[in-house]
């Protein structure tokens, strides 16, 4: 419930751009994790 009251007060504060960073930070780290893994697996196979 406190966590609720929040994560509305920061997406309410922040606007949008306060949810958009975190979850660009999250997407590149997967690009750059899936990246790494093709590479990987070039060389492996």
């Amino acid at each position: 419930m406190v966590a609720d009251v929040l994560f509305t007060g920061a997406v309410l504060g922040g606007g949008s751009d306060g949810m958009h960073k975190p979850v660009q930070v999250f997407t590149n780290f997967m690009d750059s994790t899936a990246e790494l893994a093709r590479k990987r697996g070039e060389t492996l196979g």
